[in-house]
Parts: structure tokens; sequence; C-alpha cells
């Protein structure tokens, strides 16, 4: 039987309203799938406009009894969905963690583990039965209408297993790893875990040798790796380090990142075929700032056209919250080696409870276009993403252009004394954009930059002591928000500063120089969401900068909010 989805667009829910179209919005994606909890929304691509979803779902909570994997239809690149069955029976042991993968021949398989033996595991704050599993897998040559019985794979048992409470008769593992192919195999990444009170993690692979070729399931070849007894980790990273997924390199080599918990992924390079690994480090941007994630799934994706995404959260939070916004980073292999751009908003919800937090994401090419899968645990969501935004990611650096588009403001003659008035009234804000370059003499508490109206709403950007910089919002004389960026301005040398205020997302961020502020080693955060109450008439009266310990040497300022990589086009103009 199949059941049709009510799929339309949700430009409301809950008790946020959006009087705005925005591609990134979360609730304004096409509904998959909703239940008690839905989880790995993982699409493949069966022909043109004709895609298969494999999801794991519930109707009663994520870890509990009743898990098993849902397949759903769409012939529309999903606007709507069609949902047809699911591979285990709710009543029997939890079936969880699809990933499908689609062969060279047009045989459908879907891996995911299979608590064959009913067995919940509990730890100080969570009881599953999603966890103690055999490794199995159904495949269909129908295009998902009709499925094969259940197979299983057996994992080697390493030392990780025999350090569990079982002592390796039952193993711990999951995985969110979509399978890859290169050189006509197919891999996949997953997860063992150890002891369930620490949930020790380290990265294993799963190589198949023949799957594209061989139409007899008994006569598939499997290795498994790495080659040693131990997976992919470093004690260094502590305990949790988990969710590993790769992909193949142009150059032959495999990436693999992972989520850990001391709020950055960790990356590792295989240069055999995934036999051994380098020891993981951070992963990094291309200029050298660490890329900042949560205990939440980051996912690595390669491109039709040989480049790379990246999906993390942007915060050095190290727990499982704060996965809204999701970010992403354009990557360029150069020497074997990711590059990973600086980041832009994929997807945001103005509705910051835990409701809107996404993860577990799949990407989708169609006719050239871009889609990103996404669940929050209850209601699985597509997204027909921007195509502009991930190409200027991969452009991101080679752009050296003036962005004009929304400039009101661009003034590079001021007088000796700094004290010069500008104006930089808008009939049509949508957010706002403040460039500012200046040298100071000393990093005292200072205004350099301030605007008032009539009313007595007015801005102010400071430099504070120690080199950071603020930015504050007055209303009738009252402080109305606040954003401190810990820069580490320097003296007697020139500071560019661009800050952009997001008016769709309400969030704004802070370059120096060219680089996004993360919030360095003193805040989780470089970012900040901004309240609802600011309303741009305080940016409707003249701008002037101050007499302060320096040289003001240009000011843009522009009615709308530029992206990262405009940001860094303008940044290298100058």
């Amino acid at each position: 039987m199949i059941l049709l989805c009510a799929c339309k667009k949700n430009v409301t829910e809950a008790f946020f309203e959006y009087d705005f179209l925005d591609d990134r919005v979360i609730e304004q994606g096409y509904t998959i799938y909703h239940s008690a909890y839905i989880d790995q929304p993982y699409i493949l691509k069966l022909s043109a406009n004709n895609w298969l979803c494999a999801f794991t779902k519930s109707d009663n909570k994520e870890g509990g009894v009743g898990t098993t994997i849902g397949i759903s239809f769409s012939k529309d690149k999903g606007k709507t969905w069609s949902f047809s069955q699911v591979l285990e029976q709710p009543s029997g042991p939890s079936a969880s963690y699809a990933i499908p993968y689609l062969t060279s021949f047009g045989r459908i398989y879907v891996f995911y583990g299979y608590n064959e033996d009913n067995i919940t595991v509990s730890n100080s704050y969570s009881s599953r039965s999603d966890q103690v599993n055999k490794l199995c897998y159904k495949f269909s040559d129908d295009n998902g209408i009709s499925w094969s019985g259940r197979q299983k794979l057996e994992i080697p048992v390493s030392a990780i297993d025999l350090n569990n409470e079982w002592q390796g008769r039952h193993q711990m593992f999951w995985s969110i790893c979509k399978p890859v192919s290169a050189n006509s195999e197919m891999y996949f990444a997953f997860t063992k875990i150890g002891n369930f009170s620490t949930f020790i993690g380290e990265g294993w692979i799963a190589k198949c040798a023949n799957i594209n070729t061989e139409p007899d399931a008994s006569k598939l070849n499997w290795s498994f790796f790495p080659s040693s007894a131990k997976g992919i980790r470093t004690e260094s990273m502590g305990y949790i380090q988990e969710e590993h997924n790769i992909v193949p390199l142009n150059n032959g080599n495999f990436y693999c990142v992972y989520r850990t918990a001391k709020g950055y992924p960790a990356e590792s390079y295989s240069k055999d075929g995934c036999k051994t690994w380098d020891r993981p480090v951070y992963a990094k941007y291309d200029n050298g700032y660490l890329i900042k994630n949560p205990r939440a799934c980051t996912r690595v994706f390669k491109c039709a056209n040989g480049k790379y995404l990246l999906w993390f959260h942007n915060n050095s939070t190290t727990w499982f919250g704060y996965r809204n916004p999701a970010w992403i980073s354009g990557g360029i292999e150069k020497n074997g080696i990711i590059k990973w751009s600086q980041p832009e908003i994929l997807l945001y919800s103005r509705d910051t409870s835990s409701k809107n937090s996404v993860s577990y994401p799949d990407l989708i090419e169609d006719s050239g276009d871009y889609y990103i899968s996404e669940t929050q645990k209850e209601q699985a969501r597509i997204h027909k993403i921007q195509k502009g935004l991930i190409e200027d990611l991969w452009g991101q650096g080679e752009k050296k252009e003036l962005i004009k588009n929304g400039l009101i403001s661009h003034v590079t003659n001021f007088d000796s004394l700094n004290n010069t008035s500008f104006g930089t009234g808008s009939a049509n804000w949508n957010g706002f954009t403040i460039e500012l370059a200046f040298n100071l003499n000393s990093l005292n508490n200072q205004v350099i930059l301030s605007t008032k109206n009539s009313s007595g709403n007015y801005a102010e950007v400071s430099v504070t002591d120690n080199g950071a910089l603020a930015l504050n919002l007055f209303r009738n004389n009252s402080s109305i928000y606040s954003f401190t960026a810990n820069l580490n301005l320097k003296e007697n040398k020139q500071n560019t500063v661009t800050i952009a205020m997001d008016d769709k997302s309400r969030i704004i961020t802070i370059m120096l120089n060219g680089n996004l502020y993360d919030g360095g080693n003193a805040d989780a955060f470089g970012w900040k969401r901004v309240p609802f109450n600011i309303n741009y008439d305080i940016f409707n009266s003249p701008f002037f900068t101050t007499n302060f310990a320096g040289r003001m040497k240009r000011v843009k300022v522009y009615n709308r909010y530029l992206s990262t990589s405009e940001q860094v086009s303008n940044y290298y103009s100058n």
C-alpha cells in the first residue's frame, strides 16, 4: 500500500511565521516524512526526477523499540513523497541507520544495523535498542518496489569489541556514511562503540570490490579496514570520536571526517585505499582557523564536478545541541588535501528550540541543481540550495571585486581630524553590512563610528580594551543589543572589520582582515542572533567618524547582508 505524504511547502509552522520566502528557511523545505522519530533521510537518484529515500523511523523515540527502515519515493525532485513500505517489521528487533547504494547495473542496496538479539543498553543519560547490532542489508532490482530477504554481513571482531560489555560476543556500531564509489568498488565508513558507559568510538571502513558487477549477492567480496587492530581515532581527542564518513579524492586517496566532543571535527587521510589512515587532526579552513562543531553530525560530500562540501554547525559547544543554523563550507582539492573555504549559513530557523535543530543531511545533484535533505528527528525535509551560494564558496578568495549591489556609502576622503559625517539613508533595508578600515594608535576604549537619529536611537562601533570590537545599538538611549568580538585588533597597523547582519536569519557576523570571526578560544560562537525589536531607522541618519586615537581610512555601508564570500571579495578588492 502506498500512502501519499502531505508535503506542501510550510511557510508557517508552530508559533513562527515567515512573511518572506528564503530557500534557507528550514520550515520552508518540502517534507519527506514525519514521525515521532525519523533520522538519516538519505536519497538515491534512480533517474531524472525519480528519487528514493531510505530513513530510520519509529512511532516511539530515538533508540526505542519499534525502530525500522522506511522507504519513500518522489517523482518531482522532492516536492511530494509517497511512503511505500518498511524493510523490517516494527514489532521485531530494531532496524536502524539505513545507508542506501545504487550499483552501476541498477540494483539498490540498503545497509543497516539489526538488533537481532533484542539487547537494550543503558548509561547515565540514555537507554537504547539501536546500538547492539548485526550489519545487514536488503536489495531491490525493481527500483525499490520489492526487496530481497535480509542478508547478514559479519564484521570482524577487533580490540574495541573485546573491551565492550560482552567481550566481543556482540558488537555496537552505526553508520551515517552513505556508500561511495571509487574504481568501481564501494566503500562506506561506520563507527564501532566500545563500553557503552564511556561511548568510546573509532572508525572502520567496509569495502566491497565487486558489488557493481556481481548480481549474486552471496558472492560479494568484502574487506574491512584499517588493517591494524585499531580503528580511525587518536587518544588526544578523547572518548567521543564517532560518525565517521568518507569520500574518495581525485588523486585516488580518501578523506574521512567525523565528530568529537571537543568542539571541533576531526579529519584523516588514507593514501592506500583505506588500509591505513593518517593520525586524525582537527579540521581547518584554508586560512588556518579550526572548524568548529558541537557533538553533531559533520558530513562531507563530493560533488559531480570533483569539488567538495562540508556540513557543520560553526560553534564549539561540546554537547548535542546548537544545530541551528547549519553552515556549509566549500572544498577544493590541492595536492591531495581538501582546502576548506570560510562558511556560509546554509539552513536556519528563527525558532531556536530543539524542534528545528537539524542534522544528518544528504546531498543530491539533479540536472545541475543541488538539494540537501535533513532531519530534526521528527520531520525530514528536502531543500533546493542556491547554486550561487555553493559556487561562490568554491571560488572564495579568487574573486577580488568590489561588491556594488546594495552599496549606499563608500567614503575614503576622511579629514585629518577623523570627524567626518556621511549619509547612509535607505528606503529598503534588508539587513546591513558595514566595512571599516582604520589604524589605531591606542587600544583604549573609544568609539570609532556612530549614527544617531532625532528619536534618540543610535548605533556605535567601539574599540574596547585589549583590542576587542563592539557593536552597540540603543533605543531611547537604552541599550537593546551588544555584540563584542575579541578580535585582537592591532596598534599602528590597518585593521579591516566587516560587520554583517542577515535580516532573514537574524544572525550577525564579524570579519577581521578577510577572516570570519569564530569566537576563538574565548567564545564558542563567532556569530550572534539579533533580537526582532531592532528597527533600521537607527541607520537612516548620517554616520560620522569620531575623534578616536587613530585614523579612519575607509567606510562602506550596505543596505543588505553580504555573504561571507562577498565580504572576502570586498576585502581583497581594496
